[in-house]
This record gives C-alpha cells, sequence and structure tokens, in this order.
C-alpha cells in the first residue's frame, strides 16, 4: 500500500489572473481590455456623459468584446435610438441599462448571449417597437425586462430559454401580437407578464406545460 506518511506530495497548481490592461474609448462608448483566463476581451464598461446614440462594437482590432458591465449604463436618460447588442457579447450584467428611458427605438440582443442580469434593462420606458432575444439566452432573470412600457408587436421567447423569472415582463403593456414561449422553459416566475395587456395569443411551442407562478399572467387579455 502507498505510505502518505513517508512520501511527500507535490501539487502543482496553475492559476490565471483577470487583470485590466487598458482602456480606449470610442464613439463615447468606453472599453476596458482584459485579460480573462489567458485571453484578451473588451469589456464595455460605460459611456461619455455627452453620448447620444450608442453604438457597441463587436471587436476592436481583432479582439473581441464580449460582456457588458454591471450597471454599465444605467440611469444613462440621454441615450436614444435603437440598441443592437453585438452578436460578439455573451453576457450582459445586472443593473446594465436600467432606466435608461430615452432608448425609443427597438432592442436587439445579439445570437451570441448567454446570460443577462437581473434589472438589465428595467424601466426602459422609451423602447418602441420590436424586442429580439438571441437564440443563445438560457434565462430569463427576475425584472429583466419589467416596465418596458414601449414594446410592440409579437414576443418569441427563444428555445434556448430554460426558466423565464419573476416579474420579467410584468409592465410590458405595449406589446400588440403574438406571444410565443420556447420548447426548453419549464418554469414562468410569479407575475413574469403580469399586466401585459396587448398580447392577442399565446402560443407553448412544447406540448409539456411549464410551471407558471402565481399571477404569471395577470391583468392580461391571454391566459395559458
Amino acid at each position: 500500500a502507498f505510505d502518505f506518511t513517508q512520501t511527500k506530495v507535490t501539487l502543482t497548481l496553475t492559476l490565471y489572473a483577470k487583470w485590466i490592461l487598458s482602456s480606449v474609448e470610442k464613439n463615447g462608448v468606453q472599453y476596458t481590455l482584459v485579460n480573462n483566463y489567458g485571453v484578451s476581451e473588451y469589456q464595455i464598461i460605460g459611456c461619455s456623459a455627452d453620448t447620444v446614440k450608442l453604438i457597441l462594437l463587436a471587436e476592436i482590432e481583432g479582439i473581441p468584446v464580449t460582456r457588458i458591465t454591471d450597471n454599465a449604463f444605467s440611469n444613462k436618460s440621454k441615450l436614444t435610438g435603437d440598441l443592437v447588442i453585438p452578436d460578439s457579447v455573451t453576457s450582459i450584467g445586472v443593473y446594465a441599462f436600467n432606466g435608461c428611458k430615452g432608448f425609443n427605438g427597438t432592442l436587439t440582443v445579439g445570437n451570441k448571449v448567454e446570460s443577462i442580469g437581473e434589472w438589465a434593462f428595467n424601466w426602459c420606458t422609451g423602447f418602441t417597437g420590436n424586442l429580439t432575444i438571441g437564440n443563445n439566452v438560457n434565462t430569463i432573470k427576475d425584472f429583466t425586462f419589467s416596465g418596458c412600457k414601449g414594446f410592440t408587436g409579437d414576443l418569441t421567447i427563444p428555445d434556448s430559454v430554460t426558466s423565464i423569472g419573476t416579474q420579467a415582463f410584468s409592465d410590458c403593456s405595449s406589446f400588440s401580437g403574438k406571444l410565443t414561449i420556447g420548447k426548453a422553459v419549464t418554469d414562468i416566475g410569479s407575475m413574469a407578464f403580469y399586466n401585459c395587456k396587448g398580447f392577442t395569443s399565446l402560443v407553448f411551442v412544447s406540448e409539456q406545460r411549464p410551471t407558471i407562478g402565481l399571477f404569471a399572467f395577470g391583468n392580461c387579455t391571454i391566459q395559458p
């Protein structure tokens, strides 16, 4: 048998650190270059005070932009127009766009986004037109789009999504078309679609209905 009392065991660990290498500003948007476990990538951290039109880059000098940090644009009320999250971005932080009431166009979440933090777009009341959620998002968390009163048209929850959080879309009262719930959704949180009065129909892609929380469709014209 192996004698641990007489033999010295040596463990070799390789540690990777994440640190900021530099910062840069493009079109009023602020980026930091970080080393993330040996891989260089840019993160979006905010914008200058006078920025009006938000143009988010997918890469800078060949290095991808992968994340929008927590609170990056929170309460930046001067921002206007459409908002497009580029396909290079994989995560959007908590409160990233919370309270950005000036956006008055559409919102497109890119196809590589996997994670959207709680309250990320909460109370962005000015958006009009469609909300397009990319087909790689895995969960829609609590209050993510709550209070976005201006979205119109259909809303499709993509097949990648497994759960919809508490009040995720509450008070999104202007959607005016069909709500489609993707086939992988197993749980819809309480009040998830509360006061979404404008939907005209509800479609569950899967034959197996998800668990539906209390008042998830409260004060709605559609019911599961």
